[in-house]
């Protein structure tokens, strides 16, 4: 009863089309029930979940999109979507304790408030907002505003913003869980960790990255410690990179599930290697406490260039 009546606050597409349209570059539709709103601008085109503040596509203009979505994404209210961005909040990966809460937070499973759309020299920039409530109070007891930023120009910024509204001082990891579309993951290499610590979770390893050219030749999970750097995809099938540059984030993630894990997300066959996860997060011992009062921002800036 609890999510039925937290996924019943969401607004009608028609009252989000007359709120927020901007000359007509705004309009919105749904998929399965989830509020979908389309951005057309001269610079950029993109669209955005409501649910969970995910930017799900975007493509600058005369270049091919670089955010990836699966043939069966998994479109449904309460429900976590496979494609672009996915928002991890308040923990990264399964809770520290409640192995029955769900994996990667609540936010990418929850309606959110479209508060904001305004165009400026930066470009189409929009807030979506969640706040407490008693489904979000039963798995994390803490008073907050949680924002996401998104900005739609030659570059997506993507920003996640966090103030402690509590008496308290909280913890929290957190990513986007970024998905980049890729021409072929043999043709891929990802450069910018080189003596980088980081955890290898499929051989239950900390290890340190010797490469700056990474390669994929089977499953990768790494979470990536005490790094700030800039991240870049290169992708020869493609004849593009993709650059991931990022602040107020001190690990970076890199996943792709290869071939037997893809079967249990429902991938197609063979779809695991048209895509590769390049997170920005804070995970970990890079786990980030806010006071009382306080705000932690967690900022992606993302764009493609031709080899």
């Amino acid at each position: 009863m609890i999510l039925e009546s937290f996924l019943s606050k969401m607004e009608s597409i028609q009252t989000y089309q007359e709120k927020f349209n901007l000359g007509g570059k705004i309009s919105f539709r749904e998929i399965n029930g989830v509020p979908v709103m389309d951005i057309a601008s001269e610079k950029a085109k993109a669209s955005v979940s409501l649910q969970g503040g995910q930017i799900l596509s975007f493509s600058a203009h005369g270049e091919k999109d670089i955010l990836f979505t699966a043939k069966e994404p998994g479109f449904a209210r309460g429900k976590s979507i496979r494609s672009g961005a996915p928002v991890c909040w308040p923990w990264f990966g399964p809770h520290p304790t409640e192995g029955d809460y769900p994996a990667h937070g609540f936010i990418r499973n929850s309606p959110m408030e479209l508060t904001s759309v305004k165009e400026s020299e930066k470009g189409i920039c929009i807030e979506l907002v969640l706040k407490e409530d008693d489904h979000t109070l039963a798995l994390f007891p803490f008073t907050f505003r949680f924002t996401v930023e998104i900005c739609i120009s030659e570059k997506l910024e993507i920003s996640m913003v966090t103030i402690n509204d509590d008496e308290k001082p909280f913890t929290i990891s957190e990513a986007f869980h970024t998905y980049f579309i890729v021409g072929d993951i043999g043709n891929v290499s990802v450069s910018g960790l080189n003596g980088v610590r980081y955890l290898d979770k499929v051989a239950h390893e900390t290890k340190t990255e010797t490469s700056d050219s990474i390669t994929f030749g089977g499953e990768v999970d790494r979470v990536y410690l005490h790094s700030s750097s800039t991240v870049t995809i290169r992708d020869t099938s493609m004849a593009r990179e993709i650059v991931i540059e990022k602040e107020g984030s001190n690990s970076t993630v890199l996943w792709n599930p290869w071939i037997e894990k893809s079967k249990n997300l429902k991938l197609h066959e063979n779809e695991y290697r048209t895509f590769v996860c390049v997170e920005t997060a804070n995970a970990l011992e890079n786990s980030v406490t806010i006071e009382p009062g306080q705000t932690h921002r967690h900022k992606a800036t993302l764009y493609s260039r031709g080899l």
